[in-house]
């Protein structure tokens, strides 16, 4: 399964995810953070992963018919309910399918890779949809059944860039930007988003065994001097990791989860 002495032994043979705010600039940091390393790069999740490359192959299925999901009109209409409660689930389990790709490719090739958000932070935004009255306790519930189903067969990353920046200058970063559909978003649910990573999504990684090094992104710094600071350290595990132990049954269990990856969809594909 893979080479098994640059998975255990080499020091960027891991999952490195960047996370942070709307705005912080996660996507050049750790695109940055993969070409200076060689590391596979994951970009920020399509609403369309699963079915981009097949996209037109069958315009009229009802997995097509289904699907109607927009990032602009999320940013537009988010008091949508209908849309944005189908879009928030569409997220989460585009975001499995490309946890899942990343695994693999981690696990079969040695080789490191770099995401941009990934599965176990898609609640960060359902929690600040949740707090801004887009989405309801019903569909909450639902979320959180979903998710937890979703990750019987997974195992938090390595690492984690927890890229720290105010919500006010996330906003003004997106003001300032090209995105005209994102430029509607309120303040307030950056701030929802903020609260979110600081009081459950960070907490509950570091308790399930991630390092979460967090950077100071008021005034983002090269990402070299990141990169060097890292690799003067003896270890970048948390002692209380999941991939530090040597669990065949563990590894097996993902590796089958992997290649049956594309079950994680079946409570998405309704009309």
């Amino acid at each position: 399964l893979g080479d098994a002495y640059q998975r255990d032994y080499d020091k960027w043979c891991k999952i490195f995810v960047t996370e942070g705010n709307i705005g912080v600039g996660k996507t050049a940091f750790a695109e940055e953070f993969a070409q200076k390393l060689d590391l596979k790069f994951y970009g920020n999740v399509s609403i369309n992963y699963d079915v981009m490359m097949e996209w037109y192959t069958n315009p009229k299925s009802v997995l097509q018919m289904s699907r109607n999901l927009c990032n602009d009109h999320f940013c537009q209409e988010p008091a949508d309910y209908v849309h944005t409660c189908r879009y928030q689930s569409n997220k989460l389990v585009m975001r499995t399918l490309q946890y899942c790709d990343a695994l693999a490719y981690l696990l079969w090739y040695g080789r490191g890779v770099t995401m941009v958000r990934q599965f176990y932070s898609d609640d960060v935004f359902a929690r600040a949809m949740k707090q801004m009255g887009w989405i309801d306790k019903r569909f909450w519930d639902f979320y959180l059944l979903h998710r937890d189903y979703l990750d019987e067969d997974l195992i938090p990353p390595q690492v984690v860039f927890y890229l720290d920046a105010s919500p006010e200058q996330c906003y003004e970063n997106v003001q300032a930007g090209n995105n005209e559909a994102e430029k509607k978003l309120p303040l307030d649910f950056y701030k929802r988003v903020e609260d979110a990573y600081r009081t459950s999504y960070i907490p509950e990684a570091e308790e399930r065994g991630v390092n979460v090094v967090e950077l100071d992104w008021n005034n983002p710094r090269p990402v070299i001097e990141v990169i060097e600071e890292l690799d003067a350290l003896p270890n970048m595990l948390s002692p209380t990791n999941l991939w530090d132990i040597d669990n065949s049954q563990l590894k097996r269990v993902m590796r089958n989860a992997m290649n049956d990856s594309f079950r994680c969809t079946r409570y998405i594909y309704c009309p």
